[in-house]
């Protein structure tokens, strides 16, 4: 697959400092579904689309989804595989403020700074067209444990594989 070569940091943006993981555990395979929580500019959604899997890439912020998106255009033959969200993924239905480091619960919509996050699980009750989960990769930046609470059922029904990155 190709990869945009607009550099800020080479290695964020070439992948090779996550490429000892998905070499070990990285291994979606053609026909599995995949969920990319935290795709970012598709380190992992872009090898999973390469091997064949439907990809859900779960991406709430910008550069990251800009960077994603361009990505995907360099390879069209994912884009009947691949869907792109704007939403993180947390315990619940709620916006994110990230300079507050803190959930924001209410209908209010949306505004400049906020994250629109979502629950797995109600997200997948909106999306009878993704009928199963064989693997969930979180990398949300230590909400991780928020996001599997809000896959509480998707994990009892599909007992996907997961890969929950975590940094010191």
């Amino acid at each position: 697959f190709k990869f945009w070569e607009t550099t800020v940091h080479g290695s964020w943006w070439s992948m090779e400092d996550e490429q000892v993981v998905r070499d070990r555990w990285w291994h979606p395979k053609e026909g599995e579904v995949v969920i990319d929580g935290g795709a970012a500019f598709g380190s992992s959604g872009l090898p999973a689309l390469a091997a064949g899997a439907r990809v859900v890439c779960f991406s709430p912020a910008e550069p990251d989804t800009q960077c994603l998106v361009a990505n995907l255009d360099l390879n069209p033959e994912f884009a009947e595989r691949v869907m792109v969200t704007r939403d993180g993924l947390a315990h619940a239905d709620v916006r994110f403020d990230p300079a507050l480091s803190r959930y924001l619960f209410g209908n209010e919509p949306v505004v400049a700074g906020e994250l629109q996050c979502r629950a797995l699980d109600s997200w997948l009750a909106e999306h009878p067209e993704v009928e199963r989960v064989d693997w969930i990769k979180l990398d949300v930046e230590g909400a991780e444990l928020d996001a599997l609470k809000g896959a509480e059922q998707c994990l009892r029904k599909f007992r996907p594989k997961l890969l929950i990155e975590c940094h010191n």
